[in-house]
């Protein structure tokens, strides 16, 4: 969890976001490449400028130099607001693709790639090939008949004294023992075959094949059998049987040899070696159930806590049958399930850093922060013992496992009993293809998350997560332990004359809380808590002073409300004020503190307990102290005071913190179910209009979730808009000026998406889509129908059509994501020259003048070939009609259509070849002219300086001239 949280921090603060531009240092040398790639950033209010000029590739032309101060061409670039902050990323980039010989000279790559394959062999011998080994080692020793009958294999190794000892301890020992042993075995075997039988099928079946107790089928041939089977490796499971096995076998002699390894050879390179193998298969373990079995179980818990919502109320028994099913899936199942699981991880580390910025420092010290400079996980996992790390793994597992069955589970449920009837179960058909649908449908669904990077909606979630959080605090009274902000209000609580029995909690919103407040201000000018403020002037004993305070407040509410009391109660309590804090296990976070700030038991003087100076102190002396922090190598684990402070807690602390976090989940609840139920809602009325269609729920809530998406975003930025123009104060005419030129900067970034969309999302993959069909699937179709499986591969014209798309955007998205990694070339330039910044200063226009209009018409060219050659074809033979050209041009009758595009591609294959050869004759004439010109030269030159008497003659006539 840790590491996704580290991942999640850098994408936001934007380490790992590609094709970032930073301006020039300008205390670097000059770099022309740089001072080009810095020109290409556009400030936020040129979109009604015209486009710049197209970036020359040359970079000798990048600047101009003038009276010897070097110049750039574009003025902007001394404005670093105007560029991106991460163009070292594509440094980085050049880097790779010189390592690994996508760049520079061959040899490179071919080093890279014989590197490459050497580590892949070593790791799949060190990984896989030496644990099968030792596993077959290990089941040819015949473990079962050494496990279960040791006691014999001794007894044919010892002389007759030692059977008859033997034979004793038989008789006395293991014969009163066999039957516990045989009823624990039966008792708690079957969980672990169970465990055994998900690695290796076979066994299952050997334990089910008779109705013998378990011990019986655990002392039988069978199970020998089987695993003498699982030697082979014939199908996976027993492959990864064995190799699971062998490791397990590894880590088990690992630990034997550094256990019982004496002192005196402990410094041998034999037990160094196992040393650092037991470490790193300690990461490796580690790692492996942080992102492995971590995802898979909260896969599980969600798949689980998703379920009320697809099957009713009244379907009990499928219900508990689908439980059952989860763990007789295949590893098709389990992969989804860990996807699920690290789709649900990394919005959950998104989630803290979200919650990080409404709460106060300190309160999520239980939540390790990736921002802590500190923070070193593989180095705690080697230093730290294992047994406190498996504490930390089950403690995080319970906890995600219970913020999944409680947050997501339970409101789940209760959305479903509140819900309307007819909105659960959700229904749809799994066996239907997405062409089959709508293709507004499927349109409108391909746009949600491209709503979701551009909307925005977490700021919206953020902004109603942190409203609520903060009345939560307010109404448990923990602003000042949850928020971090100080509310007297929250210090006491109110009494009525005549009705003290009335809750403070109803009556809270309706008293003067003014009253107090202001009293409250007044007071603490000039008189302070000692016990949060110190020794300072004004600064009184925390008694004392609430009762100087609770005094004021009473002359106050005498004179004004005089039927109302205020009564101050609580104590101060230490607690940490940052997320970094030291961990040690044993001590508490949060310790009642006396009127001077102190700890209020001894137990809890964490600073004497670790400093020695205070803890050799005479005073200190016979006071019961906790033990010291253990030492670490990297970190200060020491109590340090400027990491914690003194703040307010009410009474009943637990109580009032388990009531905020029941108003935390009611909220979460009520989001997230009220986002599903009116999604719902908005997707099945849109989805019916959309003609007689089956019904597929999943679709409509995708429909429902844009339309709730874009609304809500909408009133977002329009209340942003209207706070902050009220919040300008009387300046009316500044604030209209901004919210006209915001408006049509909105105006024109919707265009501008409007215009990219169309175009670069729907004519460009539909034509490179296109492309495909004809020359490639339209000759698969032919072949597959000459074979006689015609049913193979049957498609709907609106289906085709959705296919292509699919393939043409994914072509788009993987030419626009390698374009990034080669900023020098000529399209990067004028990609990030025409997209960069905010849509509304896009060169929409120009770009699509530049890279869509030769796109779409060399599409077009090479479609209409095989068409136009076909149709002479049908032309000549005398089949040609309306129904003939109609069922061309819809794929229907793919056999000419076929030969002609093998036809065209042929010759377009053979005329670029032709190219290619002519334009390398080309370019080896002028280099051999080139050569040849260079080696007359050299020889004319050789000549000129062989001639001494030559060279004197010019020399004579140069000096008399």
């Amino acid at each position: 969890m840790e590491l996704l949280q580290r991942i999640e921090r850098d994408r936001n603060i934007g380490i790992m976001q590609p094709n970032q531009i930073l301006a020039p240092n300008p205390g670097d040398a000059f770099n022309p490449d740089a001072l080009d790639r810095a020109n290409l950033a556009q400030p936020l209010l040129n979109a009604d400028r015209e486009a710049p000029a197209p970036v020359n590739a040359n970079p000798d032309e990048g600047a101009q130099i003038n009276n010897g101060n070097v110049q750039a061409n574009n003025n902007n670039n001394n404005n670093p607001g105007n560029a991106d902050d991460n163009f070292g990323d594509f440094e980085v980039a050049d880097g790779i693709l010189e390592a690994v010989g996508l760049r520079g000279p061959l040899l490179n790559m071919v080093q890279y790639y014989m590197f490459v394959l050497v580590m892949v062999g070593l790791i799949m011998l060190l990984a896989t090939w030496v644990p099968f080994t030792i596993a077959q080692i290990f089941i040819l020793a015949d473990p079962i008949h050494i496990v279960l009958y040791v006691i014999h294999n001794l007894s044919k190794a010892v002389d007759v004294v030692g059977e008859f000892l033997l034979d004793l301890a038989l008789v006395f020992g293991w014969r009163p023992l066999r039957p516990l042993l045989v009823l624990a075995v039966n008792k708690t075997g079957p969980f672990v075959a169970y465990g055994l039988s998900l690695l290796v099928p076979g066994i299952k079946d050997v334990l089910s094949m008779s109705d013998e107790s378990l011990w019986d089928k655990l002392t039988s041939p069978a199970i020998a059998l089987r695993l003498y089977h699982a030697i082979k490796g014939e199908t996976v499971g027993d492959r990864i049987f064995m190799v699971v096995m062998g490791h397990l076998l590894g880590v088990l002699m690992t630990w034997a040899i550094i256990t019982y390894t004496p002192r005196a050879f402990r410094k041998s390179t034999i037990y160094t070696s196992v040393k650092t193998y037991s470490l790193m298969i300690k990461i490796v373990v580690f790692i492996l159930i942080e992102l492995l079995l971590f995802p898979v179980l909260c896969g599980y818990c969600l798949d689980i806590s998703l379920t009320p919502l697809v099957y009713a109320r009244q379907e009990s028994p499928r219900f508990v049958s689908y439980f059952t099913s989860l763990f007789t899936q295949n590893w098709t199942a389990l992969i989804l399930h860990w996807m699920l699981g690290m789709f649900f991880m990394v919005h959950f580390a998104r989630f803290v850093l979200h919650l990080r910025q409404v709460v106060r420092p300190g309160l999520l010290w239980f939540i390790r922060d990736p921002s802590d400079p500190n923070f070193h996980p593989i180095r705690d996992i080697i230093e730290d013992k294992m047994l406190p790390q498996q504490y930390n793994i089950a403690r995080s597992a319970v906890m995600y496992c219970g913020i999944i069955m409680v947050c997501v589970g339970l409101s789940m449920v209760c959305t479903m009993y509140v819900a309307p009837k007819d909105t659960f179960p959700m229904v749809w058909d799994s066996t239907m293809q997405m062409g089959e649908y709508p293709v507004q449908a499927t349109s409108l669904v391909l746009l949600l998350p491209f709503a979701i990077i551009r909307g925005r909606p977490n700021e919206v979630l953020h902004c109603i997560f942190g409203w609520w959080w903060r009345l939560a605090a307010r109404l448990v009274r923990l602003s000042e332990f949850v928020i971090g902000t100080r509310s007297i209000v929250d210090e006491g609580a109110w009494t009525v004359a005549g009705a003290p029995w009335l809750p403070d909690v109803l009556i809270r919103p309706f008293m003067p809380s003014h009253v107090v407040k202001g009293v409250f201000e007044t007071f603490n000018e000039h008189v302070f808590d000692e016990a949060r403020v110190g020794q300072i002037e004004g600064a009184l004993p925390t008694r004392e002073y609430r009762a100087r305070l609770q005094l004021e407040i009473d002359l106050a509410l005498s004179n004004s409300h005089p039927h109302l009391a205020f009564v101050l109660e609580g104590q101060n309590m230490r607690a940490p004020n940052t997320d970094t804090v030291p961990v040690v296990v044993g001590r508490r976070m949060v310790i009642p503190v006396d009127d001077h700030g102190r700890p209020a038991n001894d137990q809890f003087d964490y600073e004497a307990a670790d400093y020695p100076e205070i803890r050799e102190q005479e005073e200190n002396q016979d006071r019961d102290l906790p033990p010291p922090a253990p030492g670490s190598s990297y970190r200060d684990r020491r109590f340090n005071p400027d990491q914690h402070s003194v703040l307010f807690v009410p009474p009943s602390l637990k109580a009032r913190v388990l009531s905020f976090f029941v108003l935390g989940w009611m909220g979460i609840a009520a989001v997230s179910g009220a986002t599903l139920v009116i999604s719902l809602k908005i997707g099945k009325i849109i989805y019916n209009r959309l003609g007689n269609v089956p019904r597929h729920d999943v679709l409509s809530l995708s429909i429902g979730l844009l339309v709730l998406l874009v609304v809500s975003v909408a009133v977002y930025r329009v209340l942003l808009q209207v706070s902050e123009f009220y919040g300008v104060g009387a300046d009316r005419e500044v604030a209209l000026q901004r919210l006209r030129r915001q408006m049509s900067q909105v105006g024109t970034a919707v265009l501008n998406s409007t215009v990219c969309a169309v175009v670069f999302c729907g004519i460009v993959p539909v034509a490179l889509g296109t492309v495909v069909e004809v020359y490639f699937m339209v000759i698969v179709r032919d072949h597959i129908l000459k074979t006689g499986y015609e049913d193979m591969f049957v498609r709907s014209f609106a289906q085709a059509l959705f296919h292509n798309w699919m393939f043409g955007m994914m072509n788009v998205w993987v030419v626009s994501s390698a374009l990034r990694f080669f900023p020098n070339s000529y399209w990067s330039r004028q990609m990030d020259r025409i997209f960069t910044g905010p849509p509304h200063t896009w060169h929409v226009w120009e770009g699509i003048r530049i890279f869509a209009a030769p796109v779409v018409g060399m599409s077009l060219t090479g479609v209409c070939l095989p068409f136009v050659l076909a149709l002479a074809i049908m032309a000549v033979k005398g089949t040609l009609d309306l129904r003939s050209a109609t069922s061309l041009f819809m794929f229907e009758s793919v056999d000419i259509l076929a030969h002609c595009s093998m036809t065209v591609f042929v010759a377009a294959v053979v005329f670029f070849a032709i190219w290619q050869a002519c334009f390398m004759y080309r370019q080896w004439t002028r280099l051999a002219r080139d050569e040849t010109y260079l080696v007359g030269r050299q020889l004319h030159n050789l000549g000129e300086n062989n001639n001494p008497e030559q060279v004197l003659d010019g020399e004579e006539s140069g000096v008399a001239g």
